[in-house]
């Protein structure tokens, strides 16, 4: 828990249940943890669909049912959070943008007052306009910067894919290696 930045917290009235299953309240909320028996006999409603599987539940303060009706049935549609995510790119992109112009010789506080002039202009153009965001063209459209919209879109893509695939994907995927059932290699 500690590794992972999670706060230990702190059980109150944790005991054991016939059914094969533990009960506690944590911050006020009671904790169920055990199988479909369990689950039953608190009175908690399981989906049909987890009826005869080997399953470990959770369910805190009985909505587990809650939890499983809201999900059941959720549609991802990819090329819509696609299209969310590349309008909202741009605005995140700047600290690097910043920073690599700076690199270049740039005053860090005369560029920091030009990105907030021109993120103001492509999320007005967005929200106010229904526009495309425009943020990296208006960045690579002003000489201060000395940026091509190509060096702006690898600003550090790479290496920082490199690095959370290194630091966080690779040591879970050791760590759990023999659960996959085979050795797993993520390439870029």
């Amino acid at each position: 828990m500690e590794k992972n930045n999670c706060p230990m917290r702190r059980v109150e009235g944790f005991e054991y249940l016939p059914g094969g299953g533990m009960k506690g309240v944590i911050d006020g909320s009671v904790v169920l943890c055990g199988g479909l028996d369990l689950m039953r006999l608190m009175t908690v409603r399981v989906p049909y669909r987890l009826v005869g599987k080997t399953t470990v539940l959770l369910a805190v303060d009985g909505i587990l049912n809650i939890l499983v009706n809201v999900c059941d049935g959720l549609v991802v549609y990819e090329k819509v959070i696609r299209q969310r995510v590349m309008n909202e790119l741009p605005f995140m992109a700047t600290e690097n943008i910043m920073m690599d112009a700076v690199q270049r010789g740039g005053n860090r506080q005369e560029l920091h007052e030009r990105l907030r002039v021109h993120a103001q202009a492509a999320a007005n153009h967005v929200k106010a306009e229904g526009g495309e965001n425009d943020l990296i063209q208006r960045i690579c459209g002003d000489p201060l910067f000395q940026l091509s919209e190509a060096e702006v879109r690898g600003l550090r893509c790479k290496e920082q894919v490199e690095a959370y695939l290194a630091s966080v994907i690779r040591p879970i995927l050791e760590e759990n290696r023999e659960l996959l059932g085979e050795r797993q290699e993520l390439n870029v």
